[in-house]
């Protein structure tokens, strides 16, 4: 999985290169809270992450077999 950029400026999008389209999107705060989820429905993935404050994420692909 590829995740860029990063760190991501204001404003921007993040965009994923997933290495597979079937598969589910997690995006976790430090806490290891939950703050985004979405399934995935194409290998490529422009998200719009301006409503999350400031920090570092833990960016994770989860498809039946393995987690990236």
């Amino acid at each position: 999985m590829e995740v860029f950029p990063n760190p991501l400026p204001q404003g921007e999008h993040l965009l994923l290169q997933l290495p597979e389209v079937k598969g589910e999107l997690l995006i976790l705060n430090t806490l290891g809270e939950d703050v985004y989820r979405q399934r995935a429905t194409q290998a490529q993935v422009r998200l719009n992450v301006e409503q999350l404050p400031p920090g570092f994420y833990l960016v994770l692909w989860q498809n039946e077999e393995q987690w990236l």
